[in-house]
């Protein structure tokens, strides 16, 4: 059904969301039986994708995704449910696709901010490093310097695992904070699965939170 999605090259160019509509309809017409996508879940696909500064191929890749999904439940119309799983789907493969290669240093670093956020601690750089050197001491691991490890949140954040922003604390300045994290239960899975850090995968992350 959705074969001739993928048959040929997509411009690069981004589109706003109208313009991404008019492509996703053209190449609905060649993939598609008529009204098995819903207009609904064709302007999902090009908000996502406008949302995101994307090029048609983020659109085009949903659509795809979505009606995947439909064909594997056995239903025949594609909605805004289908798209909105097709968006998380395409979200966790590309945050695990990035987090598998990263060094053990990063990878320690991701797991210290994952159980400071999972906790009433706020998510400073501060206590993420505290934990990150309880996590690092606990494996057998050398630690990075604070500075350095404000570099890796940078870098995680540039590569859409996190979100870090700079928070104005009034008479205290502004402070780094790790808002977000994108994917948490699959990063788990992927950080845990590195050889270093396999050797906490049974342990309880609260007892580095408790230490700080």
């Amino acid at each position: 059904m959705q074969s001739v999605l993928c048959e040929n090259q997509i411009f690069i160019n981004p589109y706003d969301a109208e313009q991404l509509e008019d492509i996703l309809r053209a190449r609905i017409a060649e993939a598609f039986q008529l009204g098995v996508v819903t207009d609904e879940a064709i302007g999902l696909c090009a908000a996502y994708s406008a949302q995101d500064h994307e090029d048609a191929r983020k659109a085009i890749e949903l659509i795809r995704i979505a009606g995947e999904i439909v064909t594997i439940v056995g239903r025949r119309i594609v909605n805004e449910a289908d798209v909105k799983e097709a968006n998380v789907k395409i979200n966790v493969d590309r945050v695990v696709k990035v987090s598998e290669p990263l060094p053990t240093q990063t990878k320690a670093v991701l797991f210290a901010f994952i159980c400071v956020y999972n906790s009433p601690k706020e998510n400073s750089t501060n206590n993420i490093h505290a934990v990150y050197t309880e996590i690092a001491n606990a494996v057998g691991m050398e630690t990075v310097a604070p500075r350095r490890m404000r570099y890796i949140l940078t870098e995680l954040d540039q590569l859409g695992v996190i979100d870090v922003e700079n928070v104005n604390k009034g008479r205290k300045g502004r402070k780094k904070l790790v808002t977000a994290i994108n994917s948490k239960e699959a990063l788990v899975g992927v950080l845990l699965a590195d050889y270093k850090l396999s050797a906490i995968a049974y342990d309880d992350p609260s007892v580095f939170i408790k230490r700080i």
